[in-house]
């Protein structure tokens, strides 16, 4: 039974804006493997570090949560043709938090739907 709840997402989703909004760059395709290795909010709280940005909510969750969370992104990541489905360009560096907003966007309806 999944514990990941709409609060986390959106959570996440601010996060996530805040490193576009603040012009931290990278690709969909960093997203994507970042995500597919298993451990994304490692790496988002990696990158808020880099940036001098707060992404300390991350940081909050529980073991069980941040398994759920990343595992539920790692399917995602897995399973996402970027440009068919959202119409991202895959290397523009403007575009990976653009790319996974739209993805945390997805399971927030996901699990709304439950």
């Amino acid at each position: 039974m999944t514990m990941t709840t709409v609060a986390h997402l959106t959570n996440l989703n601010y996060v996530v804006l805040d490193f576009a909004t603040q012009r931290v760059r990278t690709t969909p395709d960093e997203v994507r493997q970042a995500a597919e290795g298993g451990d994304l909010l490692a790496h988002l709280e990696e990158v808020a570090e880099d940036a001098g940005l707060d992404a300390s909510i991350l940081g909050s969750w529980t073991p069980a949560e941040r398994s759920d969370i990343n595992n539920m992104f790692a399917s995602w990541a897995n399973a996402i043709d970027l440009e068919r489905k959202y119409g991202i360009t895959r290397d523009r560096a403007d575009q990976g938090w653009i790319a996974l907003a739209f993805g945390i966007n997805d399971q927030i309806r996901a699990v709304s739907s439950r």
